[in-house]
């Protein structure tokens, strides 16, 4: 099944087998229960979670090693249209115009432009509404509660594949997606493998499954998150097979079994982070910005891989 673009080299921002550096941004954030995370063209993160105190939802804005909220459970119901309501808030993602989207009580999609102030944006109908991927100004695909891929527009839904065949509700499911519309989706569901698809509706396939079922470039015993990469292709972490430690890759839009993957090498490496942290970065959500800089959230803590 033929998929757009081309085989990237190395990872955006950096040339291909450049060494990385790995710091921690943020420790013991004011979040948990993260839903998903985003990064702008300036670097900034987006963090859709639980807060801690008091109990609710929030968005929140990570800039340096500040966090402030960006927008609260309550402000995003009045934007939604449900002013009053005790909604939920679910992923979010960047859109082609720099802005985050935001899905709320899982019927709807909100544009959040400036703090504390956000816009209904205009979608057909939809339910169970969990992960989103904005890949145009007009256009979105969302993974339902149930495993179903669709595509809204503000006129139109589609209903384009059903991929719950690995179970649905899994603790580690994600979904990226590209301004091609080429996305990757994990069911996240234990030995479950990364799924490869279109949202122009030419289909998907299974990409890469884990060890030791069959042998991947990418060596990985479980898939735990994934992101797009704005200059090209995806990252995904993943546990190894080898030492089932964490390991991140570049993955090309047009990655096969033969080729267009490559490990992440980083200082310190992220075996070696997890190690020190006491934990694997099992929950972790990424997400990566103009310049290749990659964020990852993992028990509330927010770690960076740059270039060196």
């Amino acid at each position: 099944m033929p998929f757009g673009g081309a085989s990237q080299g190395g990872a955006s921002g950096c040339e291909s087998g450049a060494p990385r550096s790995l710091t921690r941004v943020i420790d013991q954030a004011p979040w948990l229960r993260v839903q998903g995370i985003a990064a702008d063209n300036h670097g900034r993160v987006y963090v859709s979670a639980e807060s801690t105190t008091p109990l609710e939802q929030a968005v929140y804005l990570v800039t340096g090693g500040r966090v402030d909220t960006y927008l609260t459970s309550a402000e995003a119901a009045d934007a939604a249209g449900l002013a009053g309501f005790n909604v939920r808030l679910y992923d979010i993602d960047i859109g082609p115009d720099g802005a985050p989207y935001l899905i709320v009580d899982r019927t709807r999609i909100i544009r959040i432009p400036t703090p504390h102030h956000a816009d209904l944006w205009p979608t057909a109908s939809f339910t169970r509404g969990q992960y989103l991927g904005v890949w145009a100004l007009d256009s979105a695909a969302i993974v339902k509660s149930n495993g179903s891929f669709i595509t809204v527009t503000a006129t139109v839904s589609n209903d384009l594949y059903l991929l719950n065949q690995w179970g649905t509700g899994c603790f580690h499911e994600d979904l990226a997606i590209l301004p091609s519309g080429t996305f990757l989706y994990m069911p996240g569901c234990l030995t479950s493998p990364l799924i490869r698809g279109s949202a122009l509706g030419v289909g998907f396939e299974v990409l890469f499954n884990v060890e030791p079922f069959v042998s991947s470039p990418l060596n990985a015993h479980a898939f735990r998150c994934i992101a797009r990469d704005p200059v090209g292709g995806f990252y995904a972490m993943v546990e190894g097979a080898t030492d089932g430690g964490p390991h991140l890759y570049h993955v090309a839009e047009d990655a096969t079994a033969l080729g267009g993957t490559e490990e992440v090498e980083t200082s310190p490496s992220l075996v070696a982070a997890a190690n020190d942290e006491n934990g694997n970065f099992d929950y972790c959500s990424i997400a990566v910005d103009n310049d290749g800089t990659v964020f990852i959230e993992d028990f509330a803590e927010l770690w960076k891989v740059t270039c060196q």
